[in-house]
């Protein structure tokens, strides 16, 4: 499952990577979700892909649903990010995978302060703590891209 899909690129990719099951996404934005339907069509016709538009804070999914879930750089559009990872947390199964991305603070400076709250690959690393997951980790993306991200993961026990 994806949050914050934004246009449907990685729903995409993780839909044509996917051998079995399911890809959702869930997105606040009617723009993006009429955006990614369109670049997924043939996916959500063939039941490979389900979205939804929705709010990260109270996940329209029953507990334990998910395998894995991922955010790419839109936890800091989160109003509450820890009780966000807590709903995140609740769809997850046991030994469920969350991966969260972003651009670090510090590393962008260009980026605008209206777009939400920027945070370090630590601070998201203490959230996903405090929410519940253990085996937290940071992984940094050494490939010399413009936007090198960091990812952030945590496994539900």
């Amino acid at each position: 499952m994806e949050v914050g899909f934004g246009p449907g690129a990685a729903i995409q990719y993780a839909s044509e990577g996917a051998s079995e099951g399911f890809v959702a996404g869930i997105d606040y934005s009617e723009t993006m979700m009429q955006t990614a339907r369109k670049r997924n069509a043939a996916a959500i016709r063939a039941g490979r892909v389900e979205l939804k538009h929705g709010d990260v804070s109270d996940l329209p999914y029953p507990d334990e649903f998910f395998e894995k879930a991922f955010a790419i750089h839109s936890i800091m559009f989160w109003p509450k990010p820890v009780d966000c990872l807590q709903e995140l947390r609740r769809v997850l199964k046991p030994n469920g995978l969350l991966a969260i991305t972003i651009v670090p603070k510090g590393r962008r400076p260009d980026l605008p302060t209206d777009l939400g709250t920027i945070y370090d690959s630590n601070e998201v690393a203490a959230m996903l703590s405090e929410a519940g997951f253990q085996d937290v980790r940071v992984e940094v993306f050494s490939e010399p891209v413009k936007f090198r991200p960091d990812c952030v993961l945590g496994v539900k026990k």
